[in-house]
């Protein structure tokens, strides 16, 4: 099961059995060492004690074999030789074969000694030790033997290793039951743990399972609350907000576009009805006329629509390429020359200038706010459009017009549609929507829509400009 429980469990289980399994190893290695040395120890007492009783006397080396040492050294093997070989001395047990011994102590000085593992002669596992020494002598006859510390003698003393094999697997077998009891134990409260622990998290799910869809609240952070949880509660908090802001958007657009479309279906049925109703009084040219311009209107309002819907979560694309803005503006001012209304109009033009976006969306953007801009200046205003390469890959568009009827207060609402100022209501071809389809075009491509006005209150300034860089994938179907 892909769960957060049984990683966790399972993560922590392994660990611990990593742990028992390097503290079980590191345990019987330390006691396996610890008796191997003590063994070793007991055989080097036993070498020397045996080197002790190899004396010299009137000329000849012998062997004092006594009865504490008989008794002492029944589980010891031992054999005594001189430098060519010859046995001195050794255990019954051993029936004339001598135990094996390194090589390197033939020519070894006195008091050398090495440890080494060995096969009794029962083909038992033992450990053994040599050492090299000189017999025992007095003074006399020392000086009646200038040889002596050059007659080099070897012990070597063995005993079996099965008392160390024997502790070793009583200490495998509570190695092995105690890990098991302990791992069992550790994994059950592993598991009472981790359920606890994870009790706010099935208390996330749960408030979020119970978030009411159509207007969801934010959670809170609840009371004891883990820390870890509380930036999740946060950012959950900060989405639903976004959530709820994006509800709200919708419906006051919801709202908003049947109001603005109650208005001309009103008028339409209006007209159709007074001509139905007195065919003989009115012209008929006049009511199809006025019929064709409110469905005419009801047909931008609609277009608009779709285009606002439509920009919602479309985002940039990182194989879009770099569209020129310089021959759009261009074309555009020199197609709209009817709706200038004798505006002074002056365009500025970096021809290098160019968005990260594909041609028809600047092509939107520049025709809603140049539309814009002619259709909300007062008679004899004026209106700069101006096409900027900033550098850096960063080019601007910024429409000027004035003077314009504006407060800083109505900054806020340029964008949001079916805005628009009491005395431009009346107007047919225009339905309050240009605005909110360049700031979603602008928002969905990267570009920031930034208007301001003048001191005065007399200039709008509306600027279209890179962002920071966006994500990424989107069609570039034609929407309009």
């Amino acid at each position: 099961m892909n769960s957060l429980r049984s990683r966790l469990l399972i993560s922590l289980v392994l660990g611990t059995l990593t742990i028992l399994l390097l503290g079980g190893g590191g345990l019987y290695w330390y006691v396996q060492e610890s008796l191997i040395g003590q063994q070793d120890r007991l055989l080097e007492s036993r070498a020397r004690s045996i080197a002790l009783l190899v004396s010299y006397e009137h000329g000849q080396v012998e062997f004092e074999q006594t009865e504490d040492f008989t008794r002492d050294a029944k589980d010891t093997l031992f054999s005594v030789e001189d430098a060519t070989g010859r046995v001195l001395s050794q255990s019954p047990s051993l029936g004339g074969q001598a135990l094996a011994r390194p090589s390197f102590l033939e020519s070894a000085k006195r008091g050398d000694s090495e440890n080494f593992d060995v096969k009794l002669p029962d083909n038992e596992a033992g450990r053994a030790l040599s050492m090299v020494f000189v017999p025992r002598a007095d003074a006399e006859e020392k000086r009646e033997t200038q040889s002596l510390d050059q007659q080099h003698y070897i012990v070597t003393v063995a005993s079996s290793v099965e008392p160390i094999e024997r502790a070793l697997s009583v200490l495998v077998s509570a190695l092995i039951g105690i890990g098991l009891a302990v791992l069992g134990t550790i994994v059950g409260v592993l598991w009472v743990g981790i359920r606890y622990a994870l009790v706010p998290v099935d208390q996330l799910g749960a408030a979020l399972r119970h978030t009411d869809a159509s207007m969801p609240e934010p959670l809170g952070i609840p009371t004891r609350c883990p820390s870890e949880l509380i930036p999740v509660y946060k950012e959950l908090d900060r989405l639903i907000e976004r959530i709820r802001s994006a509800m709200e958007w919708e419906r006051l657009f919801a709202d908003a576009t049947a109001h603005e479309l109650r208005t001309p279906i009103a008028e339409l049925r209006t007209v159709t009805e007074v001509a139905e109703r007195w065919p003989e009084e009115e012209d008929p040219r006049k009511a199809v006329g006025e019929a064709r311009q409110i469905a005419a209107e009801m047909d931008r309002m609609i277009e608009s629509l779709l285009t606002l819907t439509r920009s919602r979560g479309l985002k940039l694309s990182s194989g879009t390429q770099a569209t020129r803005l310089a021959p759009i503006v261009e074309s555009l001012v020199k197609s709209t020359e009817d709706r200038q209304r004798g505006l002074e109009v002056e365009v500025k033009s970096d021809q290098t200038a160019a968005w990260r976006a594909p041609e028809w969306v600047a092509e939107l953007i520049a025709r809603n706010l140049i539309i814009n801009a002619f259709a909300h200046t007062e008679a004899g205003g004026h209106v700069e459009i101006r096409v900027r390469d900033e550098g850096d890959g960063q080019a601007a568009l910024t429409v000027s017009n004035g003077p314009v009827g504006l407060d800083p207060e109505d900054l806020a609402h340029l964008a949001k549609p079916f805005w628009r100022k009491d005395n431009a209501r009346t107007d047919r071809n225009h339905v309050g929507l240009g605005l909110s389809v360049v700031e979603r075009m602008a928002e969905a491509f990267g570009l920031a829509f930034r208007p301001t006005l003048d001191t005065d209150h007399q200039t709008l300034h509306i600027r279209i400009a890179p962002k920071a860089e966006h994500g990424h994938n989107i069609s570039e179907a034609n929407i309009e």
